[in-house]
């Protein structure tokens, strides 16, 4: 039995998922935290523990495994876009969820709804426009690479693969 390795664009497509859900974390830490009127010495106070990095990467790993479960990192060759994007919104929501279930266990004060609302809106503005620029740049439609198919049968699905 031979096993199939994953493709240099699935590990780059996960490792870009990644930095998507830092940068979408960021950028909610940013617009929350840092909305309101504060001064410059009130960021620069704001410190970055070990017990804080090891959760954070804790939380990058979980969006990891939720994307992996949802099935992101498969074929998709034959879907159509908004079955893509319907798995792209439901793994970000996974995450979302994730992440305010933590929040609340282990009592994080920055992860409020708000925040969970931007890092929503964030991670699937940008998963789904990487996943639609990949499309895009390597040329693939629902079936684009079907040049020649042959159909056995005339079962009412298979007529409506051909037309």
């Amino acid at each position: 039995m031979t096993t199939r390795r994953p493709s240099i664009l699935v590990n780059v497509t996960k490792l870009f998922d990644l930095a998507i859900l830092a940068l979408s974390f960021y950028l909610a830490t940013a617009l929350v935290a840092w909305g309101a009127p504060s001064s410059l010495f009130a960021r620069r106070a704001l410190r970055v523990q070990v017990e804080d990095f090891v959760l954070f990467a804790s939380f990058l790993l979980l969006g990891h495994i939720i994307f992996m479960s949802v099935g992101l990192y498969g074929s998709k060759r034959l879907s159509s876009r908004s079955a893509e994007m319907r798995d792209v919104r439901n793994a970000t929501a996974m995450v979302s969820v994730a992440l305010l279930s933590a929040a609340i266990l282990l009592h994080i004060e920055l992860v409020t709804p708000p925040f969970v609302l931007l890092f929503f809106v964030a991670s699937y503005a940008m998963t789904a426009g990487s996943r639609i620029l990949i499309r895009r740049l390597l040329g693939r439609r629902q079936g684009g690479t079907l040049r020649h198919l042959l159909a056995v049968g005339t079962n009412p699905r298979a007529v409506r693969k051909i037309l």
